[in-house]
């Protein structure tokens, strides 16, 4: 009788041994973890964190969906405000496709994800196109890719922040007064500079030359200094509003 209890208690503990053992064939798969992304996408140039510039609707079409490539399943449409979130993403990479009106606009690949990660991103629509804008993972910021626009670590110009003023000098490197590539002096940017320079004020340092005249100056190799805000950056990429341009003699 004894052996029988004993026996009985050992086929009951090594019953609960396979359940356990079967439960762990995957601990590291999506459903252990619980990782999270929040995105903005922007909708306007003029005012980068504004509720008005995050407005996904447009007069070319609808609302902006989100998906992850490697999962479709995982898909979120972009809200009235400009936001998203999406959970139980894969670790160690996915890629973000936002497409409107079953039209790709572009996508976003991400790496080095880890369990429980909260990720930021930020894009900007720019007609048919996204453009990232940042991504932070945690504290810190986080790997990615973007076609044409190579790894997005951090923002291209040095103490560059994205929606804040900025001052650059440097030499026009193509364009016009309207809109124009600069180079940046002492190294400070990581390569061309985009400017949009429409409502800008011109003027030429050192004379009483007119802002028409001086407008007029702006071309290949013009030394120029711009005051203005910066409206999205990558490692590779910037854009600027100016809203003052100093010609430089």
């Amino acid at each position: 009788m004894r052996f029988q209890i004993w026996f009985s208690r050992a086929a009951v503990i090594g019953a609960l041994l396979a359940l356990c053992a079967c439960g762990s064939d995957n601990p590291a798969g999506p459903s252990a973890t619980r990782v999270v992304l929040k995105g903005t996408v922007l909708g306007a140039p003029t005012s980068v964190f504004s509720e008005a510039a995050a407005s996904t609707q447009s007069a070319s079409g609808g609302k902006i969906t989100v998906t992850v490539q490697e999962d479709p399943s995982l898909t979120v449409t972009v809200s009235g405000n400009g936001t998203f979130e999406i959970t139980g993403l894969p670790l160690g990479s996915f890629t973000l496709v936002f497409s409107r009106d079953g039209v790709v606009l572009g996508t976003v690949a991400v790496t080095g994800v880890q369990p429980d990660a909260e990720i930021k991103v930020v894009v900007k629509v720019t007609g048919n196109h996204v453009v990232l804008v940042s991504l932070e993972m945690g504290d810190e910021p986080a790997q990615a890719d973007n076609p044409g626009q190579g790894n997005a670590k951090a923002c291209m110009i040095e103490g560059g922040k994205v929606g804040s003023g900025i001052e650059l000098e440097g030499n026009v490197a193509s364009g016009n007064s309207s809109h124009f590539k600069m180079t940046v002096n002492g190294n400070r940017s990581g390569g061309l500079v985009d400017v949009s320079a429409n409502g800008a004020s011109f003027q030429c340092k050192g004379d009483k030359t007119s802002s028409a005249q001086c407008k007029a100056k702006v071309g290949d190799g013009a030394k120029v200094h711009v005051s203005g805000s910066l409206d999205s950056c990558s490692q590779n990429a910037a854009q600027v509003t100016a809203s003052k341009v100093m010609v430089q003699k």
